[in-house]
């Protein structure tokens, strides 16, 4: 009976690390092709194969599948029936629609969080800020981590409003995998920084309580002074 029973055990334990690698290769593939099209290593509206894909992780097309699935729910990729799985692009339209919902939106959550934000979440905001600046002084710059926080500060103003259909209405932009929010991913590191100069300007209107002075701001950061602004104008 001890036999059989270490035997089972066995069996589970290899049953039980083999699910973790398959989540482990799952994660690994996710990472990669999310890492690629955030950076543009894979272009918009390319054609990912799950064959190709296979052969170079050296694995069956779920873990791809699995991977896509993923992806796809991030708004990433784009699946149309009988062509194929693409990495999804933002029209020109679109991109504008977007920062111009996404300038007011901040610009609300600014004034109604300088009623509501609190002193941690200030020094959250300044911790941010310093980051990003530490990110810029590295020999070696990181487009996803310096967007990982950029995300971050921006999010962090929106949820300080305690409005939480604004809070809503700005996750729906799916901002966190848009290319407007790939700062230093193709852009001029000269913008990057001058970007970064504009949130500790941001923060401090918000902690002087400057309502006319940070929706200013807001509005030169997210959209005057931005590429997507001088190609397609559209006044606000």
């Amino acid at each position: 009976m001890k036999d059989d029973n270490r035997d089972s055990h066995d069996n589970r334990d290899s049953h039980d690390n083999h699910g973790s690698n398959d989540n482990d290769l799952v994660e690994r593939i996710y990472q990669d092709l999310r890492n690629g099209i955030v950076q543009e290593t894979i272009k918009p509206d390319q054609k990912l194969s799950e064959t190709t894909l296979s052969r170079s992780y050296n694995c069956s097309r779920t873990p791809i599948r699995e991977a896509f699935k993923r992806l796809q729910y991030e708004g990433l990729l784009l699946t149309i029936p009988k062509s194929g799985t693409y990495v999804r692009k933002e029209t020109p339209a679109q991109l504008v629609e977007i920062e111009q919902v996404r300038t007011y939106l901040e610009k609300l959550a600014f004034r109604l969080a300088i009623k509501t934000i609190t002193p941690r979440e200030l020094a959250e905001q300044a911790e941010r800020v310093e980051k990003m600046q530490h990110l810029l002084d590295q020999p070696t710059f990181s487009p996803r981590e310096f967007s990982e926080v950029h995300f971050a500060y921006h999010r962090g103003l929106i949820e300080a409003s305690r409005n939480d259909l604004l809070c809503r209405t700005f996750d729906g932009l799916n901002l966190r995998y848009s290319n407007l929010f790939q700062e230093g991913a193709g852009t001029s590191m000269a913008v990057v920084r001058t970007s970064n100069r504009e949130h500790a300007l941001i923060l401090e209107a918000l902690k002087a309580g400057d309502c006319a002075l940070g929706e200013d701001l807001i509005e030169t950061h997210l959209w005057k002074h931005k590429k997507i602004r001088n190609k397609y104008p559209v006044d606000l």
